[in-house]
């Protein structure tokens, strides 16, 4: 929220108080303050009075102009701009004069003594977004009545304001208006309030004007019509309040709409009453055709959108946008202003929805002061009389099914003191609360407090001690330490796990990253590995890229990929443990990939990343946290091919649940989504599961001292066995005796039958307590190969 310093001081006596200061007591009492700023940044600026113009030779844009400054003397100044003409009134920036990114000197251009500078208002620090085409392109013409050598021509164009910048909370909607501001600054500094002041009406004829409400989310609306208006420029002053505020003015009566809405906070909407279908206007919420707005976009309606429509068209989205048909212009003679107060949620999901907010919607959406809608559209009258003729005004025509009565609060003072620990009594309260206008009244031990319309903020005890805390401060606060047992910290087992893992994944060089919880449906759909899970969206959200609460981390991992692959960052190794929630529960994942290749010793020996990569990442985890190689194994994974590389990828499952996916994405889906030429590992781990696992704690054993045995064996068996069942059935048979398995070779060929493989097998055998004799050793190594034929369906090769 920006307001002018010089507005504001129409509002509230401002007199000894800076700007820096009325900041500082805005800040003091838990109001932000973002910033501080002078509209313009300009110094030694006059005006002069253009003698002559002529073209300079060789140039095809430069002019010698001789300009009297007044007291300043005539000077001879080139100038740039197109319209520049003999007879002008302009502003003039001495030499020595300091401009935004510059400042002035005498030189010399093109062999012509410039001394000064002929300005435009961009150039002397005014947003070129509130000026127009011809301000932009060209220096800044002023009246001819402006006085030469007007030092103080700053001032008196309304360009020497500061602006005040705050950054408001969500339960201080009162602060969306200046009248709000100053009651805030009227309290903090008690000052007297000087709030504009509606006069009485002369009688004034009823308006044959309809409204009909068909919708339960709008409790007011009411219409006022003044005819007959005699359409003018908008006044500077008024131009550069807006201005000061963030607006920019278009036209006199829309100009108008937007002071009040600063002013009190109450949006309004006016309607050329000659475009209008007919004088009449209906709320519905059931319409569902598309309507053309101010900015000429078309945009669709929906059910529970509340449309403001005349004869069957729609004349406005409420507390959104109007519709430009039947828009204000600078030809408008007649107008309907409306002042409403809609349904706030309402009003924030119609508006998001269509990636609409304007200042009226913000406002709407926060909430505004329900009770002042014919006040201000009094002053909205009185102020278009005090600036132009008006022939015709017309009784406002309301519908008003508001309840007036405004809820009260009852408190005690010790109920003030105990959330703020501080001991102020009944009437000291009773004060700080009157300086916000807050009516307390007493009865017998208790208070009742009535909080003024504006602040909807203020529903319960808490609140009122707030009001004090921020008008006392808090020197009167006491400082006793709170009691607090001393309590061994530490972490659990599960956080403990987690700070391993990462801990872990750090120390094999990959970088942690923290990514967004919200993420869009495409991106959580394409890269989830396990099977898929329904995600949590939000009702209203701020954008569709935030809009799913995610249910895997892959998807934001790969966002993190294409953003450094946009910066020509083509490899690199990252990982991430976060929550990820489902519509029943949540979970920690971990996730990683591995993009692009390995540069070893310094790039001159690239080596691409590989399935292998992520497995071996993978099982020094499961090592670190316990698991045996016997708990679990590695399995085919094929059911996601236009993502994963079919061949190249594998899940890991122990104790008969999935817990992990690893493996290389497909070259289709790099292409698909534009992902590089490769290679990229993508690791998907149920973290939760993982680290819930039971296990034991590291057994330490001596060296054996006897000696080991290995045999070879060549084993044919088909394809469909997997290596670790081969594992299973050894050790099964083998007993204690055996103490490692070893694959040393793998063949496959044509002298095999099909369907079958060749693996060769080192077996060790140990026995801790005596040396294994010839006979043990071959007795052992039968029932291994009897075991390997009847379970496993395998041949030995000779």
């Amino acid at each position: 929220m920006k307001f002018s310093y010089q507005w504001l001081a129409s509002l509230v006596d401002l007199h000894d108080l800076s700007p820096k200061q009325v900041a500082a007591l805005l800040n003091q009492a838990g109001i932000e303050v973002e910033a501080v700023e002078p509209l313009v940044k300009a110094t030694l600026i006059t005006t002069g009075f253009v003698k002559s113009q002529e073209a300079i030779p060789g140039s095809d844009h430069l002019s010698k102009v001789i300009v009297d400054t007044g007291q300043h003397g005539i000077r001879t100044i080139v100038c740039g701009a197109p319209n520049i003409r003999q007879g002008q009134k302009v502003l003039v920036a001495l030499p020595g004069a300091q401009l935004p990114g510059m400042t002035i000197q005498a030189s010399t251009i093109k062999g012509v003594p410039s001394e000064g500078m002929v300005c435009a208002l961009d150039e002397l620090g005014v947003d070129k977004k509130f000026l127009t085409p011809a301000q932009v392109d060209g220096i800044e013409v002023l009246q001819e009545s402006t006085p030469i050598g007007d030092d103080a021509i700053l001032d008196h164009l309304g360009l020497t304001d500061t602006i005040i910048t705050l950054k408001l909370l969500a339960n201080r909607p009162d602060l969306w208006s200046l009248e709000g501001i100053a009651y805030e600054v009227s309290a903090l500094s008690q000052r007297t309030l000087l709030r504009p002041q509606v006069h009485p009406e002369n009688p004034l004829p009823k308006s044959d004007f309809n409204l009909e409400i068909k919708s339960d989310k709008t409790k007011q609306f009411s219409i006022r019509v003044l005819k007959g208006i005699h359409t003018i420029t908008t006044p500077q002053w008024m131009k550069q309040r807006l201005i000061a505020s963030g607006i920019r003015p278009l036209s006199f009566l829309v100009d108008i709409g937007n002071y009040m809405m600063l002013l009190t906070g109450q949006p309004l909407h006016m309607y050329d009453l000659k475009k209008l279908p007919k004088p009449s206007l209906t709320l519905v919420e059931d319409w569902q055709q598309p309507f053309v707005a101010l900015d000429q976009q078309s945009y669709p309606l929906v059910s529970g959108d509340i449309a403001i429509v005349s004869d069957a068209q729609v004349m406005c989205l409420a507390g959104v946008m109007g519709a430009q048909s039947c828009a204000v212009d600078e030809a408008t003679t007649d107008v309907a202003i409306e002042a409403a107060a809609f349904d706030a949620t309402t009003i924030r999901k119609t508006a998001m929805r269509l990636n609409l907010l304007s200042d009226a919607s913000i406002r709407f959406a926060k909430g505004i002061d329900l009770s002042q809608f014919d006040r201000v559209l009094k002053l909205t009258t009185q102020l278009i009389q005090s600036l132009t003729s008006v022939q015709e005004v017309f009784q406002t025509v309301t519908i008003n099914r508001l309840n007036g009565d405004r809820s009260s609060i009852r408190y005690q003072p010790q109920q003030i003191n105990r959330l703020l620990g501080t001991s102020y009594d009944g009437p000291t309260v009773k004060d700080a609360l009157a300086r916000f206008a807050i009516q307390v009244l007493e009865d017998g031990q208790d208070f009742i407090a009535t909080p003024p319309a504006h602040r909807q903020d203020l529903t319960g005890v808490a609140d009122l001690a707030e009001e004090v805390m921020r008008l006392k401060g808090f020197k009167d606060i006491q400082i006793t330490p709170m009691p607090s047992p001393i309590q061994a910290g530490g972490l659990n087992e599960l956080q403990e796990k987690v700070r391993l893992t990462k801990t872990f994944m750090t120390s094999q060089g990959l970088d942690a990253v923290l990514t967004y919880t919200l993420s869009e449906k495409p991106w959580l759909d394409a890269f989830q590995l396990f099977e898929k899970k329904p995600h949590l969206s939000l009702k209203n959200p701020l954008s569709e890229e935030r809009q799913q609460v995610r249910n895997h981390l892959l998807g934001s991992l790969i966002q993190v990929v294409k953003y450094n692959q946009a910066r020509q960052i083509n490899e690199g190794k990252i990982f991430e443990v976060s929550q990820i929630a489902y519509p029943h529960g949540q979970s920690q994942e971990l996730a990683f990939v591995l993009f692009g290749n390995l540069p070893l010793r310094d790039g001159l020996y690239p080596q691409p990343q590989s399935f292998y990569h992520g497995k071996g990442l993978l099982e020094g985890l499961l090592h670190l946290l316990k698991i045996e190689p016997t708990r679990y194994q590695w399995r085919v994974y094929d059911e996601q091919p236009e993502i994963m590389h079919p061949g190249r990828t594998a899940s890991l499952w122990i104790q008969n649940q999935r817990i992990a996916v690893v493996g290389e994405i497909s070259p289709v889906a790099l292409e698909t989504y534009d992902l590089g030429k490769g290679p990229m590992v993508l690791g998907q781990v149920d973290l939760q599961t993982l680290i819930s696992f039971k296990t034991s704690g590291i057994k330490l054993v001596s060296i054996p001292r006897f000696p080991k045995v290995f045999r070879d064996l060549a084993l044919i068996v088909p394809e469909t066995i997997g290596y670790h069942q081969l594992v299973k059935t050894i050790k099964k048979a083998g007993k204690k005796l055996v103490d490692d398995v070893t694959l040393f070779d793998v063949y496959r060929g044509a002298s095999l039958p099909e369907g079958q493989i060749s693996l060769a097998i080192r077996i060790g055998l140990l026995d801790e307590q005596k040396t294994l004799q010839e006979e043990e050793i071959n007795t052992t190594l039968a029932a291994i190969k009897s075991l390997l034929m009847t379970e496993c369906n395998a041949t030995l090769r000779s």
